[in-house]
């Protein structure tokens, strides 16, 4: 990729000079030789000694830029260095790294070591919740050159899948995220944290089957930095997964353990997600007092934390909480604690158009005798819920039990076949490998 594998000294000065709009005349004045010596060293005739050298790099503003191979090399050790602690997210010690080594971006003829950089700052940017500043730096690197190094696509590839997540774009997320395995080099190689990345990404595309393999891999393989943070993280996904398998005493086993792990931490953020996906077990188990308490417990540490950039998140689960103890109280028939809650919750959610659909769903599905409410799930709920970008498959599914067993109930044969189909044609892209488009599961003819 780089044009540098046989350059000499001399013509790495030239091109930075050139870069840099400096004349021979300023350069030579600079370091006390002339424009004839300065012209020779470009050509590679005469040496270069340390001083001069030292001189011609502070004149052209690159005093701490690498020129030497071997200086070359430690660079790019060291931006491995710097990927290891954006993956543990030890975002000091990054800002250090990002500091030291933002002197190849001096160096016009370090295409791939310079795209590695950007790279990895558009990735820190993704952990430090700046998805804007993120996204347009990519959008000045793109597209990478046809001959990228293996190095540059796997960090590429890291950080699109890190921009698709936070866009919600889960497909996409999973696509780069599974380039990671065909870009491995003997430098970066798939390690716990891209199998962790895959399998977080298939869940979040509602492919839990799949992403079992990648997780119980990732769960294996961690060590080193953050291991404690990762394994909680790992674990409340692979919960997830079974939740979509019915296993639900398993389900329970991998919360409850992410969630003692976090409590010692004081991780607001595990703490908080761990006891989201338990108060979901539980309501699965009917065990509704037990959702209910850890819903609450949910919504009190949601509504307590002000970490900068989770202001969204925590109201999406504060929503989401409400919505559990919503179908608790629609399970257990207690109608004033039901639109009490579904109160709380619609005004909490405007005018986030997914959260006041979802909690309006529910308020639907407590009428579900009246027409405009099978109307209202069956052209507005349902088509929203399975062709929007963060669905929720677990949700569709509820939906479509509550209105399957009513039609059937009320010999609504025809509807309730069709209702049937969906059901099936949501399990199927569950259990299908494939990434494509997904297909048009969210035809409901009724």
């Amino acid at each position: 990729m780089n044009s540098n594998t046989h350059m000499t000294l001399g013509e790495k000065i030239r091109q930075i000079r050139l870069a840099k709009n400096i004349s021979q005349e300023h350069l030579a004045k600079a370091a006390n030789t002339s424009k004839t010596y300065i012209s020779r060293i470009e050509r590679g005739e005469a040496e270069c000694s340390g001083e001069m050298l030292a001189a011609i790099k502070k004149f052209m503003g690159v005093e701490n830029a690498p020129l030497y191979e071997h200086e070359l090399e430690f660079y790019k050790e060291q931006l491995l260095v710097w990927h290891k602690l954006v993956k543990a997210q030890r975002l000091d010690e990054c800002k250090i790294m990002q500091e030291k080594l933002a002197p190849i971006l001096e160096l016009p003829f370090e295409q791939d070591l310079s795209l590695m950089y950007t790279l990895l700052k558009i990735m820190q940017q993704c952990v430090e919740l700046k998805a804007t500043e993120a996204s347009d730096a990519m959008s000045k690197i793109e597209p990478l050159p046809c001959d990228a190094s293996h190095e540059v696509l796997y960090l590429y590839h890291s950080a699109k899948s890190m921009l698709c997540n936070d866009k919600g774009d889960y497909l996409n997320a999973l696509r780069h995220s599974l380039k990671l395995l065909e870009n491995e080099s003997k430098i970066i190689k798939a390690d716990a944290s891209a199998f962790h990345i895959i399998g977080d990404n298939y869940v979040n595309a509602g492919k839990p089957f799949h992403a079992i393999s990648y997780l119980e891999r990732a769960r294996a393989e961690y060590s080193g930095d953050r291991t404690n943070t990762i394994v909680n993280r790992t674990d409340k996904l692979l919960g997830t997964c079974y939740i979509y398998l019915g296993d639900l005493e398993r389900a329970k086993d991998f919360c409850e353990n992410a969630l003692a792990r976090a409590m010692p931490s004081n991780d607001a953020y595990d703490i908080r997600d761990a006891l989201s996906r338990l108060s979901f077990i539980y309501l699965l188990m009917k065990d509704y007092d037990k959702c209910i308490s850890l819903s609450e417990q949910t919504i009190s540490l949601a509504q307590a934390d002000s970490t900068p950039g989770y202001a969204a998140e925590n109201k999406y689960m504060c929503v989401l909480a409400y919505s559990y103890m919503a179908r608790c109280y629609l399970e257990t028939k207690k109608e004033d604690k039901f639109h009490d809650v579904i109160k709380q919750g619609l005004s909490l959610a405007q005018p986030e158009e997914m959260l006041v659909i979802k909690l309006e769903t529910l308020r639907q599905l407590s009428t579900l005798k009246d027409s405009s409410s099978q109307e209202y799930l069956e052209n507005v709920a349902l088509p929203f819920f399975i062709n929007h970008i963060n669905s929720d498959n677990l949700f569709v599914l509820y939906i479509c039990e509550k209105l399957e067993a009513h039609y059937r109930k009320y010999n609504a044969t025809r509807k309730a076949n069709a209702i049937g189909r969906v059901t099936r044609d949501i399990y199927r892209n569950m259990i299908n490998g494939d990434i494509g488009e997904l297909e048009n599961i969210g035809e409901v003819s009724l």
